[in-house]
């Protein structure tokens, strides 16, 4: 890094800022863990390779694995994973 990019304060900071380096003056009075969003999911049925799309809006009734929604999969047991 040949040049130090000028200081802002952290008002200052925007869109503009976004893959850039800057340089900020300050005190970090709290750190927060990374909280992970999911963007794109879906489940598949490890017995009929059936795929749900997830939508992140209704995540929370996704928490628990549900039974496969194929109506030819012999239902009845929770059988899906989650797919990356």
């Amino acid at each position: 890094m040949d040049e130090v990019p000028e200081k802002i304060s952290v008002g200052q900071i925007s869109s503009s800022h976004i893959s850039k380096q800057i340089v900020v003056e300050g005190r970090i009075e709290k750190i927060y863990p990374i909280k992970a969003k999911l963007i794109d999911g879906a489940f598949r049925c490890q017995r009929c390779e059936h795929t749900l799309s997830l939508n992140p809006r209704h995540l929370r009734h996704y928490a628990v694995l549900q039974p496969c929604r194929e109506p030819s999969c012999p239902q009845g047991q929770t059988h899906s994973s989650y797919l990356q």
